[in-house]
């Protein structure tokens, strides 16, 4: 399911960039909504990851506990994960530091 996705993103994306080379422009789509799945998915296990330390982080993401993941929560993880591209992908600032003032 995640794959399909990505794979259609990059290709939506792709067809709204006429004239680029898609080495020029890699995979603006698969790339873009990948970043904000991650951030999704990183969400979903919150609680779990604050309540380790560095070590018991660094085990929990070597093998992450998605065994009883089902089509329902890949489908809840990337419906937030879109809704947050939606939001934020137009809008790099959100990203900047705040300036001095």
């Amino acid at each position: 399911r995640l794959w399909d996705t990505l794979i259609a993103e990059s290709a939506q994306a792709g067809g709204q960039q006429m004239g680029a080379l898609a080495s020029d422009c890699g995979s603006p789509g698969f790339e873009a909504l990948l970043v904000y799945f991650c951030a999704c998915f990183t969400a979903y296990f919150s609680a779990r990851l604050q309540a380790l330390d560095f070590e018991g982080i660094t085990f929990f993401l070597q093998s992450i506990p998605t065994d009883g993941f089902g089509e329902s929560e890949m489908d809840v993880l990337l419906s937030e994960a879109y809704i947050l591209k939606s939001m934020f992908q137009q809008a790099p600032r959100h990203l900047a530091a705040p300036e001095a003032r």
